[in-house]
Parts: structure tokens; sequence; C-alpha cells
């Protein structure tokens, strides 16, 4: 309540009685005239306690269907005990006679509303000073708490009203109008790519969309070609946050890009004089496009929230770029392992997407794991950085109470297994929220010695008493948890090729596979995952100078495949149709 706030240096607290009295007199005059008001204002908004719990009392007889004047109110009140705290029924009847008209209650509304607003910005300023005082608490930490507290206050300005879709289709309507016009129906940030915009609709507001692959596929490449034509031709403000280059480097790989010339001539001083007129043509353009660029070389998830939020306030930043999340530092601490502490991280940026409301681009650096594959393109799981079991491996099903193969649990969801709980002491039923194939890859047999075994990757983690570690850092000797007592391993040996399989289970992440307790894929919190792919990489006669863009998720919208031409001398990405024409070709 507002009447808790200290008063600086004497001075009261914004507030207005008269609006607070106008609507409650205005909701005795006319009960239906509180539809108007109860979306955005709330009980909590109100400077004079006594008349928010009039308010609140008023909002209950309106939720359950009784009608609101002075005796029902009284009734109400009474009923709370609060009736001789507010000032009685003479309070209430004095309400009443105050307002001529409920017809403005709106208006008194959102006086109130905005003193409200006010006052918990003197509040949060004085929890800020708290925190600035407070030596038990990290700088960095406090400075993190100011921040959301300020972004709470804002974010409580954004409160939707209930809305009549009578008054929605008229902008519904302009909206596909324009779509139409322009032919692209694209209602976020656009990439510059035609069939990717088709696919996606463009980035949209509050998602993490993921752009992952091996070294040297052109992820940069890619994530600076769509921040570039999201700045030059959709004029959004885009922050970038390279974790891997300097600033220097991305704008001599920006001007490049701008530019169409070879980025190795560049860099050495051999540019022909028509490529140098081109570099300084492009210096225009890039010098009027709202692009921001932090080189921090090492940076954590809180780190990166404060960066990202003062973009926000100092430049109304549209789209972050992060290059890349593998050079990003958790703040796990104790047994949290590298693929929890990404996993982590992954989540810290959704996080970040849905408080600013902007889309956020993180590139991702595969692990080898696409090589194992004949084909060598990537699959979602390899994004996971989770080990895999064979097909064989068994699960307890709880709720059936049987025992499956994973292998036989492809694509179902919502059954529960056991998994060890947090503290390592027992077993607890968790539910599986996903089940899936990996593909083929080399398995490995592991033996204990109480007649224990599965078929696992070298990169799937058992529970061990110093915590979770891969198949390929145990040897002979070393404890295991099983589901209810420590075995030992007896043997690791190589068991050939074999299509494996994972689980993604609810909160614990973890299960008992072969009686032996694993850990599961956790799943990734991103909107939209592309693989980038150029099969020429592999095989210089196959596909050469394309580019595959594999949208293996999509949460809002289609997944699939698009193709795109790809200049490495230009680091930059075309569309295969109607693309600009290459400077030398025209």
């Amino acid at each position: 309540m507002a009447t808790t706030l200290s008063l600086a240096a004497g001075r009261v607290p914004p507030h207005d009685l008269d609006a607070e009295m106008s609507v409650l007199g205005s909701i005795l005059l006319d009960p239906l005239s509180i539809a108007k008001v109860l979306q955005f204002l709330h009980p909590e908004d109100f400077y004079r306690e006594n008349n928010g719990q009039i308010y609140r009392a008023a909002l209950d007889l309106f939720a359950g269907g009784e009608p609101i004047d002075n005796v029902t109110l009284a009734s109400q009140l009474q009923s709370m005990s609060l009736l001789e705290r507010v000032g009685g029924r003479a309070q209430l009847a004095s309400m009443q006679s105050a307002v001529p008209t409920a017809a403005n209650i709106e208006y008194y509304g959102r006086i109130v509303k905005e003193k409200a607003y006010k006052r918990r910005l003197i509040s949060a300023g004085g929890n800020i000073a708290g925190y600035g005082y407070d030596d038990s608490i990290e700088a960095e930490d406090a400075i993190n708490q100011a921040q959301s507290l300020v972004f709470g206050v804002a974010d409580d300005r954004d409160q939707r009203e209930l809305a009549r879709l009578y008054d929605l289709l008229g902008p519904a309507m302009e909206r596909i109008s324009l779509q139409m016009e322009s032919g692209q129906g694209i209602v976020g940030i656009p990439s510059g790519f035609h069939d990717l915009d088709r696919m996606t609709s463009g980035f949209k507001d509050s998602d993490l969309i993921i752009i992952a692959g091996r070294p040297s596929m052109g992820k940069t490449s890619l994530a600076l070609n769509v921040g570039l034509h999201a700045a030059l031709e959709a004029k959004k403000s885009i922050a970038i946050f390279s974790l891997e280059m300097s600033k220097e480097q991305l704008t001599e790989r920006l001007l490049t890009e701008q530019a169409q010339i070879d980025a190795q001539r560049m860099h050495r001083g051999l540019l022909t004089e028509a490529e140098f007129d081109r570099v300084s043509n492009s210096l225009g353009p890039l010098g009027e496009a709202a692009i921001y660029i932090d080189d921090t070389p090492v940076m954590d998830e809180l780190s990166l929230q404060l960066k990202a939020r003062q973009a926000k306030m100092r430049h109304n930043i549209d789209m972050i770029v992060v290059d890349y999340l593998q050079l990003m530092h958790g703040r796990a601490r104790g047994d949290d392992n590298r693929v929890q502490e990404v996993s982590a991280i992954s989540r810290a940026l959704k996080g970040l997407a849905r408080e600013l409301r902007i889309p956020v681009i993180a590139i991702s650096q595969l692990s080898r794991a696409p090589e194992q594959r004949p084909d060598k393109r990537p699959i979602l799981s390899d994004l996971r950085e989770s080990g895999c079991l064979a097909g064989d491996t068994v699960i307890n099903l709880v709720d059936e109470r049987r025992e499956v193969r994973i292998g036989d649990l492809v694509g179902r969801s919502g059954f529960r297994v056991l998994a060890n709980d947090e503290l390592g002491s027992s077993l607890q039923s968790r539910t599986v929220t996903n089940s899936f194939s990996t593909g083929e890859k080399p398995v490995f047999r592991l033996s204990t010695r109480d007649q224990g075994n599965i078929r696992a990757t070298a990169n799937h983690r058992f529970l061990t008493p110093s915590g979770w570690r891969r198949l390929d850092q145990l040897a002979p000797g070393d404890e295991l948890a099983r589901s209810k007592f420590w075995d030992r391993v007896e043997r690791i040996e190589s068991d050939g090729f074999d299509e494996v399989f994972d689980l993604t289970v609810d909160g614990l992440h973890n299960f008992v596979a072969n009686d032996l307790i694993v850990h599961n894929s956790i799943e990734q919190d991103a909107d939209v995952v592309m693989f980038l792919f150029r099969p020429e990489y592999y095989k210089s006669d196959e596909k050469p100078g394309i580019a595959e863009i594999i949208v293996a998720k999509h949460r809002n919208g289609p997944t699939g495949m698009i193709e795109l031409k790809f200049r490495r001398d230009h680091t930059r990405f075309y569309n295969l149709e109607t693309r600009r024409p290459e400077p030398g070709t025209e």
C-alpha cells in the first residue's frame, strides 16, 4: 500500500483522493461502470487503503454476479470485518453523492493508476538505494535487481484489456491489406531472404532464434546479413554482442558485406580503385544505420541482461544478435555441467527476449555429432548437446507399471518415469515431455560389477558421487548410481553403430535406464532453430556456392529447408531468386 511509503524530505507521495472517491462513487451510481476500469485498476493502486478495500469488495460482488449498491457493498465489507474501518455506511453514502455521473469513471481510474505508477517508481528508488548500501549483495546482482524493479514498473503499464471482436476486425483488415499490398506477409522483422521470410513471417517480438552449425559454415555472416537488412531496409535498431570478434573486425565485416567486395583483399589493403569507391559509398548507409556493437569477450547471462536492458532504454533496440552462445559463461555453481550451463544461458536469452519484447538471435556452434552421419546434415538433437541410449535400453513406466524399450517410446509424451531427486536421496516420478531418435551414432557398452549394463554414446552422462560425468570420462572402478545402490564400472567397450534415443524429463532432467541413473536431453528454449549447412564444405562438387537453411524447429509455424547463394569472398548470402546482381556481373 502506498501509505507504507517512507516520505523523502517530508514530501507526500503522488495521489489524488478526489479521483479515488469519484471512481468509487461512480460504481455506486452505476454498478456496470466497474467493467470500464477493472482490467487496469487494482485495489493496490489506491493511495488510501480504505478506498482500496472498498474497491476490492466491489470487485468481489461484481465477480460473484451480485448487485452493487450501498446495502450490498456495506454487507460485503461487514463480512470482511472492514465496514467500520472504512468509515461505515455514512462514508459509502458520501461517496455516492459526491459524483453527479458515472460517465467519466475511466478518466478517474486513469488518474488513480497514473499516481500509483509514480508511487511505485518512488518505492523502487528506495529499494534500489537499499541495494547500494547492502554489502551482502554483489554490485552486478544489485544492478540486475534494480533494473528488474524498473522494468517491473514499466511492464505493469502494459495491461491488456478485454477487447470486443468487433473492435479488432477493422485493424485486422488494415494489416491484411498492408500485407497483401507488400505481397510478403511479414509480421516480424524481415531477414531479407524471401523464402525464409515466407516460412517464418519474419522474426517476431519475444522470440529466441538460434542459428546453429559447424565451424566455417557462415553462421556469423548469416546473422550479420539479417541484422544489416533489418537496420538498413526495415530501419530497426540492432544490438550486436560479439564475444568472438572485436568491434574493428565486425566493422570490416559489415563494410565487406555492404560493399560486396572480397574480404581478404580489403583486409590486406589490395583493393582496386573501383572497390575502394564501393567501400566509400557504403559509409553513408552504414553510418546512418542504428547498429550498436559490444565486443566484451567474457560475459555471463547476467552481464548480457544488464547491457541489453541499457541498450533498450538508451537506444530503443528492436533486435539483439549474440555471437556466440558457447562463448558465454553461466553463473552455475556446484556440480552443474556445461550442458546445463548452456541450457541456463539459453533460458536467460529467451527470458530476455520476452522481457524486452524483441527478437533475440543467438549463434550456436555444434559439436562434431553431425559429421558422424553419412550426409553430415545437422538435426535438432545435435543442439541439445546430450548423449543418447541404444534402442534396447529398458525404461520403467510408472503409471503403466511395466518396462518398455526406449526405442518404442519415440513420439510419446505425458508418461511418467523414475528420476533421482535433487538431493540424490530418493526416486520420484517425473513426466516425460519428449521422446525421440537422434539417428545412428557410435555406441559403447558399459558393464558394472553387479551385472548391470547399458549401451550409450560417449557423451551420455551418468550420476557419480562427484556429479554427472560423461561415459568417455569413466574408467573401470568408478562408482555409478543405480536405482537403489552404488555400483562400479567393470568395463567399457566399443559396440559398433546403432540408432540411439533420448528423453526429455520435466524438472529433474534425469531418469532410470537399465536400473542406472542417467541424464536426459535438455529441451531447447528457442522458438526458431535454424541450421546452416553448406554441402560443398565436405564435397567441393556438391552444390557449390549453395547454403541450406534448415528450419528444424518453428514454434508457431512450418519447418523445412530453403537454399541461399553464398559468396564466401563477400561473407554474404543472397536470395537464389531475383537477387541483386553481384558486382562485376552486371
